[in-house]
């Protein structure tokens, strides 16, 4: 088992191209590429992801996911990756989230950490 402090996951670029929220079927409709990095700071450890995923959430409702390939990642490496998430989606939203959303969409991509 490797402590999680070794290993550090970071999203270093997004693009959404597609973002729209339809008010009468709470359709989402999205395209999100997030570029992400994976960093294994133990220098004598490698690691093999067997099964991986990236998820996207959005105000705690699930948007997607997608697998990422199985992979091993030598010792002291960075493994840079895409994930695409595309689709539609029903997110059931109270009014201010719903606008908040809408708001989102209209003036483009915010990130928080």
């Amino acid at each position: 088992m490797i402590r999680s402090n070794n290993v550090k996951f970071q999203v270093y670029d997004a693009e959404l191209t597609h973002f729209n929220f339809e008010d009468k079927n709470n359709y989402l409709h999205y395209n999100l590429t997030l570029n992400l990095s994976i960093r294994n700071s133990k220098s004598s450890i490698g690691i093999h992801y067997d099964r991986f995923e990236a998820n996207v959430y959005y105000m705690n409702h699930r948007l997607g996911a997608v697998p990422v390939p199985s992979f091993y990642q030598g010792s002291k490496n960075t493994t840079v990756l895409k994930a695409l998430f595309e689709g539609q989606n029903v997110v059931l939203l109270d009014d201010k989230d719903a606008t908040s959303l809408k708001m989102i969409g209209r003036v483009g991509f915010t990130e928080s950490t």
